[in-house]
């Protein structure tokens, strides 16, 4: 059992310096078609990608995609890192890429504004 747990915490550990790899030392962009948008959530100001497929057209409806990012990171390195734009285009869907708030980005599920 004691190997087991060794194993996985080498696994757990190679996991997290990956990410720390991914979020803060590669430089990805949006793709060019990803459009930077801002909003107001309970008096909160939030920004998110929004990637909508080539051809789009508002009398068609679309699937949407919601990407949530990993700690540390934001929606334009996800929209980069996965490559969902490209997909996006090719399955025509709509890709949407938040971005979290303060820094470390954090996911603030429990977090209520005040005012």
């Amino acid at each position: 059992m004691k190997l087991f747990y060794d194993i996985l915490k080498n696994v757990v550990f190679v996991a997290i310096s990956l990410s720390f790899l991914i979020t803060y030392l590669v430089p990805f962009q949006a793709y060019s078609a990803d459009q930077l948008r801002r909003t107001s959530v309970k008096n909160l100001q939030r920004s998110y990608f929004l990637h909508l497929p080539k051809n789009f057209t508002s009398a068609k409806t679309y699937p949407l995609l919601i990407l949530l990012h990993g700690r540390g990171s934001n929606g334009q390195k996800m929209a980069g890192f996965t490559g969902f734009s490209s997909l996006a285009d090719r399955e025509q869907f709509i890709a949407v890429y938040p971005n979290a708030i303060n820094f470390p980005t954090l996911w603030n599920a429990f977090y209520e504004p005040e005012g």
